[in-house]
Parts: C-alpha cells; structure tokens; sequence
C-alpha cells in the first residue's frame, strides 16, 4: 500500500514549512473559511454544508474541529477532523502537517475523503506514523450535473419520520459495511445522542403515501 502514496511522503523539503503554523480554528475564521471552500463548491460541499449548517468554524459539540494551515498569517487549507478527516482547498505539500498535527491528537479516523493529491499525501504521513487503513481508493469519481436531469424525478419520494428509525438503522449499518468492509455496532451504546439520530432518520427519503408510523 505504501507504493500507492510514495510520490507524496516527502513533499515538503527542509525549511519549506517556516512561516506555516496549524491551529484548530475559532468562530472568527468563520467567514474567511467559507472564502477558502466557496473556491472549489463542488469539492468542498461538505464543508460548506457544514457551514451553512452550524454557521461556525468553531469546535461541534460532538467533539469535531476544523484544522486550519495559515502560512504568512493567511488561511491557505483546511481539514475538518470528526469522525472523518476531510481537506478543504489544502495544498499536498502542507498535508504532512495536519497528518502530524492530527496523529498527535490520538484520533483514528473512520475515512478520508476529497481531492486525491490531497488524500494520499495525508494518508501517506499517517500511514507512516502508524494509522493504516483498509484499503486506499485513488480514483473516487465525484459526479456533477450542470444541466436538466436526464430522469424525471420520482414523485413519490418523501421525508422518512423518528419512527422510521429502527428500520432504517439496520439498513444504514449494511450499506456502510458493503462501502466501508467495516462492520457498525447496532448495539444502543454505540448509537449517537438521541438529536443526533432523529436528524439522521428525518433525512432520509420514504414514499409520503406510506407515512404512517412503522412504515418504510
């Protein structure tokens, strides 16, 4: 596997890096973050959905933070570190950086996900420091449309209800296990706080003629 990340482990050279500082980033770099990942919308789409959700580049209550890279004082990259590690407009030869920054935090990560110059030069530090992972996906298509659909909408999708939830649940856990080869917990302590799973559930679609409870 390390010859699918080698070209990146060595990116920077001595004393590349000086003047490039990491910090994890506060409610005032709010607005100039959200510059930095309106430069590429297709690409960061999760971190401006984030954004758009949380209105904050300050820490989640769940534990999650975002990475920033200054170099010269200025924001020049991105990573959000949750359950996910995912790099906003970050420069592969700044990766090494948050790949060390992050490792020292003693998180493991379940995915990385983004740009893949990107992603392999950060997974190629963190496999070097130990953090391996169970398999590394170098062409991960990310699919646009810019014009009218070619299928018609299906009318008859709706939003699912909390008491969708158990049903739902199993099927998440199975489709995570065919993407991910990982295995999810279905057991209650595993689960997230109860407003986390009733926004899961109420996102996902049903058919509005079967909106009566206990029906998917």
């Amino acid at each position: 596997m390390l010859s699918r990340v080698a070209p990146w482990l060595a990116s920077r050279k001595d004393g590349a890096t000086a003047g490039v500082d990491v910090r994890v980033l506060g409610g005032q770099d709010t607005d100039r973050l959200r510059e930095l990942a309106q430069e590429d919308n297709v690409a960061n789409v999760f971190m401006l959905s984030h954004l758009a959700t949380a209105g904050t580049a300050g820490p989640t209550l769940g534990g999650a933070s975002i990475l920033g890279v200054f170099d010269g004082g200025e924001l020049v990259g991105a990573c959000w570190t949750g359950a996910n590690l995912v790099p906003v407009q970050l420069d592969p030869e700044f990766a090494g950086l948050v790949a060390q920054h992050v490792h020292r935090s003693g998180r493991r990560f379940a995915s990385i996900f983004g740009p893949a110059d990107t992603v392999l030069a950060l997974y190629g530090r963190l496999e070097q420091l130990g953090q391996l992972a169970h398999d590394v996906r170098a062409e991960q298509p990310l699919m646009t449309i810019a014009g009218p659909p070619a299928v018609t909408a299906n009318p008859s999708l709706g939003f699912s209800q909390l008491a969708d939830f158990d049903k739902i649940l199993p099927a998440c856990a199975a489709m995570f296990e065919e993407e991910v080869a990982t295995r999810r917990s279905l057991e209650p302590g595993v689960l997230q706080p109860e407003g986390g799973r009733a926004d899961q559930a109420g996102a996902l679609p049903r058919a509005p003629e079967q909106r009566r409870p206990g029906d998917v």
